[in-house]
């Protein structure tokens, strides 16, 4: 994994301010890497989404050089 993996260009007012209500409300992006393909959703369709095995991470607060290169995690669960 290199940092410029991560190098895209992102709007300023594409950048949340302060939380949506309801949160289950907020906008959630995935990227199928093996399809490379980009699709926008919402944090309320992840029981549709995540498939037995799956992992995903739940960042609190913002990300860091530390989150992108896989050395510090908040919190991390796989699907049951």
């Amino acid at each position: 994994m290199r940092l410029s993996d991560y190098d895209f260009d992102l709007p300023a007012d594409s950048i949340a301010q302060e939380a949506v209500e309801p949160r289950d409300q907020a906008r959630l992006l995935r990227h199928a890497i093996d399809e490379d393909r980009t699709e926008h959703s919402h944090v309320c369709d992840l029981p549709e989404i995540l498939e037995p095995g799956d992992g995903f991470e739940f960042v609190q607060g913002s990300v860091d050089l530390l989150d992108l290169l896989g050395k510090a995690i908040y919190g991390a669960g796989t699907a049951n």
